[in-house]
């Protein structure tokens, strides 16, 4: 039996983090004996640890990340804000593989113990050229990239997400990359999407659904202009922006600002989204970066046609306007294709059909088999 770590950053409400869950209940328990550890703790997935992996606990707790006094020692440059000790407190042994399995944080700590694994593996999400937010966590590029050259396997979630690190960084050994989508379970989808839940179909009109994080990186302030566009244009539909995140405050002012009230709900986070896709007529996807959403493949799953903006990722999986319109990344040009989908009934129903058809690409069997071709 071989035994692996995963080093992740949370358990909150992220796409990656339910990939994460995903593919640790579907793992061969029987085959791998899995220890997993987050930078901080708690999260809302936290309880969705399946039975048979080994939780270690977390580095920090969550929203305590440093003590004020080593905030202020590293900021002198007195102490480094992350120190290998911290990990190395709560990992012993030996393992045959070390993944960590998101950007910035885990990549960092899991450099600190590489020395402890047969070999390393690394995870890829985001697009690092458009969004390179995890400088904060080294102290130069030169050391983000030094640590990359030396893990065993870089693991990239789209082929889209591959080409935009390799512009971001040079990987001496090309050999050491690969593209694994993330796992989609279709039956938990189908599944919880069958089951009743309030509020899903309120709102007059066309319902429309975004779902993600209240973050910039989601960019819902574009899909909010393109919505008052919209409502602007005397078009009868309905918008329900799921997620929660620092933006909220900032969102219901210019839903106020606009006079949306009635036209665009945030009822926050949502444990089980899918019944409110499934009810929608129309998923969209307004994101400056993403690596391969998870809300776009969850439309495809449950037949829901999509518009989003023409990033690498969402590319990756729509084509050219093959499964999904893709738009340019303003405001005008997604309500024009958020327009077309209200307005042409026979286009939305096209997509409708087109999603299904592209949901075949997901397969937990082959993605697992990809995975265990890495550990």
């Amino acid at each position: 039996m071989k035994k692996i770590l995963i080093i992740h950053t949370s358990l909150n409400g992220g796409g990656a983090e339910r990939v994460l869950i995903d593919l640790l209940r579907h793992i061969d328990k029987r085959s791998y004996a899995i220890d997993l550890l987050l930078v901080y703790g708690g999260g809302v997935y936290l309880d969705d640890i399946p039975e048979g992996i080994n939780y270690l606990g977390s580095i920090f707790t969550e929203g305590h990340a440093f003590p004020l006094w080593r905030r202020v020692l590293s900021v002198l440059g007195i102490v480094r804000k992350y120190r290998k000790k911290d990990i190395e407190n709560l990992v012993a042994g030996h393992y045959d593989t070390i993944v960590s399995f998101m950007e910035s944080r885990p990549v960092k700590y899991h450099s600190f113990i590489m020395d402890r694994a047969d070999r390393n593996v690394t995870w890829v999400h985001i697009d690092m050229l458009s969004n390179h937010w995890t400088r904060f966590a080294f102290d130069s590029d030169v050391e983000e990239e030094r640590i990359y050259n030396r893990m065993d396997s870089i693991v990239f979630v789209s082929e889209g997400i591959r080409d935009t690190f390799n512009r971001q960084f040079d990987i001496r050994d090309k050999s050491k990359e690969t593209v694994i989508y993330n796992t989609i379970d279709k039956e938990r989808i189908l599944r919880n999407a069958d089951i009743p839940v309030s509020g899903t179909g309120e709102g007059s009109g066309f319902p429309i659904i975004a779902v993600g994080r209240l973050v910039p990186q989601k960019n819902f302030e574009r899909l909010l202009e393109a919505v008052s566009i919209l409502h602007g244009k005397g078009l009868d539909f309905s918008l329900e922006i799921i997620g929660e995140g620092p933006l909220r405050a900032t969102l219901e002012k210019r839903i106020q600002a606009a006079g949306l009230e009635n036209r665009v709900k945030l009822p926050g986070y949502c444990r089980n989204p899918y019944p409110h896709i499934k009810n929608s007529k129309l998923v969209v996807s307004s994101s400056d970066s993403e690596g391969l959403p998870t809300v776009i493949c969850e439309a495809f799953i449950l037949g829901r046609p999509v518009v989003a903006t023409d990033i690498p990722a969402n590319r990756e999986l729509l084509g050219p306007s093959e499964y999904g319109i893709l738009t340019d990344c303003n405001a005008e040009a997604l309500a024009n294709g958020m327009e077309r989908m209200i307005t042409e009934p026979d286009t939305c129903k096209k997509y409708a059909q087109l999603s299904l058809e592209r949901s075949g690409l997901f397969s937990i069997e082959k993605t697992l088999s990809e995975v265990y071709s890495i550990l």
